[in-house]
């Protein structure tokens, strides 16, 4: 299902009885999509915030605030030099969220970091990461935003001879799907979605059962999952 289809296909869906409520992630919301919802007044959750205002039903993870957590705990291990690698400045939301949550806490300590931006990639992170690797004085830190970013980095750090954590530390948000296959073993902010799947399923049962029901919230609470890179 593409953005396009998806809100012809999720009415016909409902007009034909078929399911009583839908789940949809946020990928396929369009605004299209969002007012058909309203209008049908169709039992819905969308998981993840919508990237434009809107007063349908959705749930997310607390992205600003797995920042901070991530933020803490560097900070709390003694890194000070960071550089964040991420996607496109204009359009990756959730890595913004998690750069503002980071800048929070660093600003805290009179501290800054650098950012550098991509398309999330584990080819546009190879590129990030010669680019970080530049910097003088060299990173003690690569925070990266996914495990591909991070993969390309732990490759690049390789071909340079340096080792990890010893000469250069990494750490990525989520635990999936490489952080546990990789060579060192990468530390990681992870989101706990099984929650987050169960806090979705209570409430378009609710939902259902109770169609005045309203929420926009924020569910889970970041954990950090330390391994081999810190």
């Amino acid at each position: 299902m593409t953005t396009k289809d998806a809100p012809q296909m999720i009415k016909e869906l409902m007009i034909r009885e078929q399911a009583d409520g839908v789940i949809i992630h946020a990928a396929i919301l369009s605004k299209a999509l969002a007012g058909m919802l309203r209008h049908l007044d169709m039992p819905h959750l969308v998981i993840g915030k919508p990237n434009f205002p809107t007063p349908i039903c959705w749930m997310d993870v607390n992205h600003e605030q797995a920042g901070q957590k991530a933020a803490t705990y560097l900070l709390d291990k003694g890194y000070r030099r960071m550089v964040f690698l991420m996607g496109d400045r204009e359009t990756d939301k959730i890595s913004a969220a998690r750069r503002d949550g980071m800048l929070q806490m660093f600003e805290e300590e009179e501290l800054s970091f650098t950012t550098l931006y991509g398309d999330s990639t584990y080819e546009s992170g190879l590129v990030l990461a010669e680019e970080a690797l530049a910097l003088l004085p060299r990173p003690e830190i690569l925070l990266c935003t996914n495990n591909y970013l991070a993969m390309a980095c732990l490759q690049v750090i390789r071909h340079k001879g340096l080792s990890v954590p010893r000469d250069i530390a990494i750490m990525t948000f989520d635990n999936y799907p490489f952080s546990m296959l990789t060579q060192p073993q990468l530390t990681a902010v992870e989101a706990d979605m099984f929650d987050m799947g169960q806090e979705a399923a209570r409430f378009i049962l609710r939902k259902i059962r109770m169609p005045e029901l309203q929420t926009q919230s924020y569910c889970t609470i970041p954990r950090i999952i330390e391994r081999e890179t810190t």
